[in-house]
């Protein structure tokens, strides 16, 4: 445990050594802590060297106790002389190079006498199931079985990086390191989801888009550091060969991408910095294409570009950040701090793959520490910008009220100017909609007295004695005539909420409107018949009762008159149930038509001619038993014609 933590802290470690030959190592605690001091190196250039030629050949002390090339196409062999010591050989010992990104690894174990021992391969491009543990890094186990000099050596030939990291532990201290290693690794995830799903929340609180690109930007790194730390290959494609051979540069240029396009969102730079806006666009359509690109050239064409284009956007945005931050922009000020923390780790992290710096364990967690920085900060600025956002919104609202005010004001101001008006203009308004009414009712009584008029006039022309008929004639003008002045009256009051109600059978208004109408009907022929076997009581007003059953009557009278009917007649049908009195008016005039019938209660709607209907009647009918007698009004058509349904409450009152 301590000598990994030395480790995980431990700055540039720059040590030359001048020697030819390799260091014995024996495995005492000072010695294997130090084994990274002790590795001889030499350089294939050409690859094509075996394991016998490269024995008889001078190796040298790497420069480096954390040998690092760069990228190279040069093949890499490492020399190393370990002696275990009696009390060593009571444990297991592993040899393990502690970065997952080599692509081929040859192990060789040769004894004192130079015989081998073991010989083991392994990397990236080969199977997982391969390693020796089932670990993201790659480790080979040390059979050693007498306390004698033995030798390794390490031939790695990579397109990536070459970077070798060489540790010596056995069983305990890599169980130990490994669980260090997993509470580093799971705290620098666990705050990458803490992150996530906060700002996931914020998107679904907010709707900002910028959310959604910080999400993007957030998932591709994510799979970018996963590939680069090995816990991709580990537990998720292990043996997916697509993302081994080409993960790393395709989501190096996709985050790349997404941290463009989410940082030209965020700082607004269309808006603050149009000139750099164009170069910040420029590079989100070179890593486009890389990203579309990196799976068709070679691993190591697409793995440098990416790297260069790292190099260059770190600073451009970098840049960005703060000259958005001059113009006052607020929400900047957390994008420039958070993002100074990742760029400086991330720039010294792709550096160091070009070895320029040296320190393997030092610049990669530098890297993660910035990238968690990064993304606390990046976080706190998308809320500072919500929040801003916010404070804007509600100055605008508040500037936006006063507005309103003295709109509404002035609104106000107007129609109180139209109301005398209006007022007026209603008053004529139900004035005339009051003469049409009285028009349609006084219109069959006024037919009825002409008729009875004629009928007398014809008679004393005739020479016939009218004597037996005056009194008949005398009280059905009497009636009709009461029943005008009687319209005028109800609808004078219509409107009002004073109406007289009055518990009556039913029976009778329907009797009085039939002989209201007895000329009308008997000069059309119409034989008008009323079927009820009691008296069926209800409380309403009893004059716009006689208006309902007026109307319902001349409508079927004129049906019948329209369609000359033959055998004409209107059956008044009467009974009662549970739900209160029905009155059903039906007659034999063929019915309504279908595309009409949900129409005939409509204002104005009528199938008459503009000078014979108005379409009120019907209307005005349903209004009066819905809204002033709390009943229904309903058609549908029988078998042989028309049928209106008037349903009411009884009255069960003495």
């Amino acid at each position: 445990m301590k000598k990994f933590l030395s480790i995980l802290f431990m700055l540039v470690l720059t040590l030359v050594l001048s020697a030819s030959d390799t260091h014995v190592i024996t495995f005492s605690d000072e010695e294997v802590n130090n084994v990274r001091q002790k590795i001889a190196c030499f350089e294939d250039k050409d690859g094509m060297l075996s394991l016998q030629e490269v024995r008889n050949l001078p190796f040298q002390m790497c420069k480096n106790s954390e040998p690092s090339f760069g990228f190279t196409d040069s093949a890499y062999w490492f020399k190393l002389s370990v002696y275990p010591d009696a009390a060593a050989l009571n444990e297991i010992w592993w040899m393990g190079i502690t970065y997952p990104l080599l692509d081929n690894i040859k192990f060789y174990l040769l004894d004192e006498q130079g015989q081998l021992k073991t010989e083991k391969q392994s990397g990236d491009l080969y199977p997982f199931s391969n390693r020796d543990i089932a670990s993201r890094y790659f480790y080979f186990k040390l059979p050693f079985t007498l306390s004698e000099p033995y030798t390794i050596y390490l031939r790695i030939h990579t397109e990536g990086a070459m970077q070798v990291p060489i540790e010596f532990e056995n069983s305990k201290t890599l169980s130990e390191d490994n669980q260090l290693r997993w509470l580093l690794s799971g705290l620098y995830y666990g705050i990458f989801i803490i992150i996530f799903f906060y700002n996931l929340t914020m998107y679904f609180y907010t709707r900002e888009n910028t959310y959604v690109l910080y999400l993007l930007f957030m998932s591709s790194f994510v799979m970018w550091q996963l590939t680069l730390d090995g816990m991709g290959v580990q537990y998720f494609w292990t043996e997916n060969r697509w993302m081994v051979e080409h993960g790393p540069p395709f989501w190096t240029a996709l985050v790349t991408l997404t941290v463009l396009v989410f940082s030209r969102n965020f700082l607004q730079t269309s808006s603050f910095l149009p000139r750099m806006d164009k170069l910040i666009s420029g590079l989100m359509v070179v890593a486009l294409v890389l990203s579309v690109t990196s799976s068709l050239m070679p691993y190591k064409t697409a793995m440098l570009a990416s790297m260069v284009l790292v190099i260059v956007v770190v600073p451009v945005l970098f840049i960005a950040g703060v000259l958005v931050l001059k113009d006052h922009y607020r929400a900047a000020r957390f994008y420039v701090v958070g993002w100074s923390a990742f760029l400086l780790g991330t720039l010294i992290f792709v550096l160091g793959k070009f070895d320029i710096f040296s320190g393997f364990y030092f610049f990669n967690h530098i890297q993660q520490a910035g990238s968690a920085l990064e993304m606390i900060f990046l976080s706190l600025a998308l809320a500072d910008r919500v929040k801003l956002l916010e404070e804007e919104y509600l100055e605008k609202m508040k500037r936006m009220n006063v507005v309103l005010n003295e709109k509404v004001n002035d609104g106000i101001d107007q129609i109180r100017q139209q109301d005398q008006v209006l007022q007026r203009q209603s008053r004529f308004a139900a004035l005339g909609e009051m003469i049409e009414q009285i028009a349609h009712q006084w219109r069959q009584p006024l037919n009825t007295l002409a008729l009875l008029n004629n009928d007398l006039y014809f008679k004393i022309k005739m020479g016939i004695s009218a004597e037996p008929f005056l009194d008949k004639i005398h009280n059905q003008v009497n009636d009709n005539l009461q029943y005008m002045s009687k319209t005028i009256d109800d609808f004078r009051n219509y409107y009002t909420a004073d109406k007289e109600l009055e518990r009556y059978a039913i029976e009778e208004v329907i009797e009085n409107t039939v002989a209201l109408n007895e000329a009308l009907l008997k000069h059309a022929q119409i034989v008008c018949t009323v079927h009820s076997e009691k008296k069926h009581y209800v409380k309403t007003a009893k004059s716009e009762m006689t208006q309902v059953f007026m109307t319902l009557l001349k409508n079927a009278h004129d049906v019948l008159i329209d369609n000359e009917t033959e055998n004409a007649k209107i059956d008044i049908f009467i009974n009662s149930d549970a739900e209160g009195v029905k009155v059903y008016v039906q007659d034999n005039g063929g019915g309504i038509k279908d595309e009409v019938i949900e129409r005939v209660f409509d204002a104005y709607f009528t199938t008459k001619s503009d000078t014979e209907g108005t379409g009120i009647g019907l209307y005005m009918a349903k209004t009066i038993v819905e809204k002033s007698m709390d009943g229904k009004l309903e058609v549908e058509n029988s078998a042989k014609g028309a049928r209106f349904i008037v349903r009411l409450p009884e009255s069960k009152e003495a």
